[in-house]
């Protein structure tokens, strides 16, 4: 199945994986390292071992400190 890959600021590909993927094997499938960045499947907040769909998009957004 193909899923979208935002890195904020950086790069946006498309990748292949299986069905029952989880967030984790697509970041693996996109080479990509979660580093200081919140996860989002479709504009919601999610963790690595999430699940994804069919042409869900995954988001790497930096953290945003401050006050």
């Amino acid at each position: 199945m193909h899923v979208k890959v935002l890195k904020l600021g950086q790069s946006t590909q498309e990748v292949d994986v299986g069905e029952e993927s989880t967030v984790q094997e697509v970041l693996d499938a996109a080479k990509l390292e979660t580093g200081k960045h919140t996860l989002m499947v479709n504009g919601s907040q999610a963790t690595p071992q999430a699940q994804v769909g069919p042409n869900d998009v995954v988001t790497l957004a930096p953290n945003v400190q401050g006050g």
